[in-house]
């Protein structure tokens, strides 16, 4: 059983995500996960101006609230584009795990975002 965890503001960095894709800004930080003894990560990405990074959801499923600007997603399912959504600030999306499930995340300006992996992303 695990004990208690606080994380200072302080010790929350993000770092860029090195496979991003070129000219994407994509930064992201694993606040509680393996390393604690949770179930689940809970973490923070922010973004600038980027075309799309995307994730592989067929190992996890995922919620995400958006803190700062604005993103869109565009869900693709074995290779063919099935779904394109924005969101903004205040807004709050659930990916489930589904297999052959990718998810491009894309912003025009920046977005701040707080997620929520099941079981692990990483």
């Amino acid at each position: 059983m695990s004990d208690v965890v606080l994380v200072k503001r302080m010790d929350i960095v993000p770092v860029t995500l090195e496979d991003a894709g070129e000219g994407n800004i994509f930064k992201i930080h694993d606040i509680i996960g393996k390393e604690h003894g949770s179930p689940f990560t809970f973490g923070r990405f922010e973004m600038g101006k980027s075309e799309g990074v995307e994730f592989d959801y067929d190992a996890d499923g995922a919620a995400c609230y958006l803190l700062e600007g604005q993103i869109t997603l565009t869900e693709k399912l074995a290779g063919k584009k099935i779904r394109e959504m924005k969101y903004e600030a205040g807004d709050v999306v659930y990916i489930p795990q589904k297999k052959d499930l990718v998810v491009v995340w894309s912003t025009e300006s920046f977005a701040n975002c707080l997620f929520v992996t099941y079981p692990h992303w990483r």
